[in-house]
């Protein structure tokens, strides 16, 4: 069972260089991999698993969340996974992990795992592209799960709505994008706005939707809530099937 004052004591704060989420703000940075964490053993106790024998952080950056990972679970083998090579290895070296590399393509990344895992946290790389590579990426994650293995991805939701309309994030897409996004979200249940001359952007879902895309993969969902992570993300765990 993890504790989470021993857990607070063991973590590294070891920062990378340049790191684009710390930004100088520690209190914040700490509370963001802290609200990480705080979901992730919730979605552990509701899926009625013990502690974790492997744990991959996909999306990893600069180990904000990893650093958590290592110290709840110092006994588990630690994976880290980044669409930027340095930033991997920075996590893999920094934390005792080991690193990989995913591509910009989710339905292509699948083959790249080394193995399958206990569990897997992805935090904010679903806000950020389409609906056909969250569907890939909801799908590759039921793949790489162990028998059991319960899954942490984060969504923008109705949270993200409510601070869309009033303008009071700072990496909303521009206005002219704004509108459509909010309408597909409405209509399909999920939206995305692409930034110019990129291969991401913003995106958003229902719950409806994620459900519905989870179960589609063959995954049961653990839990959803809204807003969980930061105040801000909306955190869903899927599990899948024991053998």
């Amino acid at each position: 069972m993890v504790r989470f004052e021993q857990v607070e004591q063991r973590v590294n704060w070891t920062m990378a260089p340049g790191d684009p989420m710390f930004a100088g703000h520690k209190d914040h940075y700490s509370s963001v991999g802290k609200s990480a964490l705080r979901a992730i053993v919730a979605s552990r106790l509701l899926a009625n698993v013990e502690d974790p024998r492997s744990v991959l952080d996909f999306a990893c950056a600069n180990g904000r969340v990893t650093r958590w990972l290592k110290a709840a679970y110092p006994e588990a083998e630690l994976h880290v996974a980044d669409i930027n090579p340095e930033w991997a290895d920075w996590s893999a070296t920094t934390f005792g992990a080991q690193a990989w590399y995913s591509t910009p393509d989710l339905n292509d990344v699948g083959p790249q795992a080394p193995q399958t895992f206990d569990q897997i946290w992805c935090g904010s790389l679903a806000t950020h592209i389409s609906p056909t590579q969250t569907t890939a990426l909801i799908r590759t994650f039921v793949d790489w799960l162990e028998p059991n293995g319960v899954a942490i991805v984060t969504m923008h939701g109705r949270r993200f709505v409510k601070n869309a309309i009033a303008r009071t994030h700072a990496y909303f897409p521009d206005p002219l994008s704004i509108e459509p996004l909010l309408a597909d979200m409405a209509s399909t249940g999920f939206g995305y706005a692409p930034h110019p001359g990129q291969n991401h952007g913003i995106s958003a879902a229902t719950h409806e939707w994620l459900v519905r895309t989870v179960r589609e993969a063959g995954a049961r969902v653990v839990a959803f809530s809204e807003h969980a992570w930061d105040n801000h993300q909306d955190v869903l765990a899927f599990q899948k099937a024991s053998v």
